[in-house]
């Protein structure tokens, strides 16, 4: 039966129940009755929608049950289902084969339900679809468009969005075809949700055929936020496999598993596009894009761009032409308190890729990683930035030639700071001229340990600032290293690593520094002090890499292998 609170109006309520026959017209009436906090609790069925149903006060419509598959509202690929205004609620129950969506302006969204300030609670959106070919219009949302308010516990899958490509430019604002499953805006909160086979399909009739971002999800605004959800095997012709995210948003604590993306000139992000977002605590392993060729680093696992900020994320195990983890070809990102695992390119960068952007990376791990050619952490091409401050570099492979690896402009820089290269087969850094000038590199308190394979571990044309300050530690394929263009430089005489480290043959090893470690207070004084606590050691001895705790983030760092675990 339909159970109603509608109260000065209950008359009215029980007028329409006795007539009630299980229509959408039934479902409208009801809801017109209704007087704002009343809970309106539909009987198990499948609801034909003939127009699409409006809960346009402050009210409840739910299921019978939490069994959310028995309630089900069927636009039949013909209406959009449901339209929420602010204040109102959708719980417990299926919305599917939503279609045609709602028209605002330009953009045209929503086909399984459009929301407005509403909350969407344990439901089911499938089988949802827009499709426009009118280059006037953008498509947003087919599963759900949400402005502001809150999706939790809810499944996506099988929505698909079909639209033109909008105006050029990687930003959050130009993807207009954008969100298969859910496009949120404003103070938006998905959380809890999982998203499965949602796709995202450029016709190619607008003006970006390669344009188009989220194929699960599209979220924007400094607000906005995706928590706790997983996101498995979307598909994107074009960008955001998964995700596109910006204007300050977030993605935090979710899961990417196999997610895909189109092979566009411009698709933006394998599985998230960052535009000036953040994405915290997620994880990304076993991804291969590696079939894509893209000599930007547009399509890397993340794209992070505008000042994106990733942090305490495990990249493992993925693959792409460049960047095997992230992406940034234009504008700058930072990265923090992140493990990097096994990753690879089969290009350049087997972790992070520049074509002219800039990266900051502090406080984070890079372990066996690699690339096709240069860079078997990161590449950096034309005008870029690289900063590297506590970072660990473990046993990365010698196909990239060396961890960094600057390219073809005078304009590159790189910053290694506090840093530790332990058991590479990769030199630490260099820069490919090719006739130009070189770049400037510096090198300060940074600990290089065992650099086997054929690699001198700095790069002969690299151009170190005059007061470099490189600190290393000399091991036998080493004993040839000269620096004699920087000043400041330590040997410290020592090749046995149970005088450096505190437990280096161990499983996993300990690679911080032993008691009497040479590197101990060995840092050069006319670097600054950044930990606050006197004389540095060398490398990321002295401050060990943390868990960001503001945000309740902890990466399991013993698949990786490394830890430092000091007294």
């Amino acid at each position: 039966m339909i159970k109603y609170h509608c109260g000065v109006l209950a008359a009215v309520c029980a007028a329409v129940f006795s007539s009630f026959a299980g229509t959408s017209a039934d479902i409208q009436a009801l809801i017109d009755a209704a007087d704002p906090g009343a809970t309106v609790t539909i009987p198990s069925g499948t609801y034909l929608l003939e127009t699409p149903v409006l809960v346009n006060k402050a009210i409840t419509l739910a299921g019978d049950s939490a069994d959310r598959t028995l309630v089900i509202l069927d636009g039949q690929a013909a209406v959009n289902c449901v339209e929420l205004s602010e204040g109102a609620t959708l719980r417990d129950l299926t919305v599917q084969n939503g279609a045609g969506g709602k028209t605002v302006g330009s953009v045209i969204c929503g086909a399984g339900v459009y929301a407005i300030g509403a909350t969407i609670d344990n439901c089911i959106i499938r089988g949802c679809a827009l499709d426009n070919e009118d280059t006037k219009f953008v498509t947003r949302g087919a599963g759900v468009y949400l402005n502001g308010g809150m999706v939790q516990g809810c499944l996506f899958t099988g929505n698909v969005n079909t639209g033109c490509g909008s105006s050029p430019g990687n930003t959050f604002d130009s993807q207009g075809l954008a969100g298969g499953g859910i496009y949120a805006v404003g103070a938006a909160t998905v959380q809890d949700c999982r998203f499965t086979d949602n796709r995202l399909v450029n016709n190619k009739k607008g003006s970006r055929a390669d344009n188009g971002s989220g194929a699960a999800a599209c979220i924007g605004g400094a607000s906005a936020l995706i928590d706790n959800c997983l996101f498995k095997s979307n598909s994107s012709s074009n960008g955001g496999g998964a995700v596109c995210a910006g204007n300050g948003a977030m993605v935090r604590n979710s899961t990417f598993d196999g997610n895909t993306f189109g092979a566009e000139k411009y698709a933006y992000g394998g599985q998230v596009a960052a535009f000036g977002s953040k994405v915290i605590g997620c994880v990304f392993t076993n991804i291969d894009t590696s079939t894509i060729q893209d000599d930007n680093g547009y399509g890397s696992i993340v794209l992070a761009v505008g000042g994106a900020e990733v942090t305490s994320c495990l990249f493992e195990n993925n693959t792409y032409y460049r960047g095997g983890a992230i992406g940034c070809p234009s504008g700058q990102f930072t990265a923090s308190n992140c493990v990097f695992k096994a990753n690879r390119s089969t290009d350049r960068g087997g972790v992070i890729s520049l074509y002219s952007g800039s990266a900051t990376v502090v406080d984070s791990w890079f372990v066996e990683n690699d690339a096709g050619s240069y860079g078997s952490v990161v590449f950096a091409r034309t005008g870029c930035a690289v900063a590297l401050r506590n970072c660990w570099f473990l046993r990365n492979k010698k196909a990239g030639g060396y961890a960094v690896a600057l390219y073809n402009s005078s304009a590159n820089s790189a910053t290694i700071e506090n840093c530790s290269f332990v058991d590479n087969a990769c030199g630490v850094v260099a820069d490919w001229d090719n006739g130009q000038s070189v770049a400037k590199i510096k090198v300060s308190n940074t600990l290089v340990f065992e650099t086997t394979g054929n690699y001198h571990p700095f790069g002969a044309h690299a151009d170190f600032a005059t007061n470099g300050n490189i600190t290393f530690v000399a091991s036998d394929d080493m004993t040839n290293l000269d620096l004699s263009d920087a000043s400041g430089n330590v040997d410290l005489g020592e090749t046995n690593p149970k005088n450096i480290f505190r437990d280096f043959y161990s499983d996993p090893a300990n690679y911080a520094l032993a008691p009497v470690s040479p590197a101990k207070d060995a840092g050069t004084a006319e670097v600054p002090d950044w930990v606050g606590e006197g004389t540095l050691d060398m490398g990321t001895g002295e401050y060990e890499v943390k868990d960001v705790a503001d945000y309740g983030v902890k990466i399991d760092r013993v698949g990786a292998k490394p830890r430092v675990v000091n007294e």
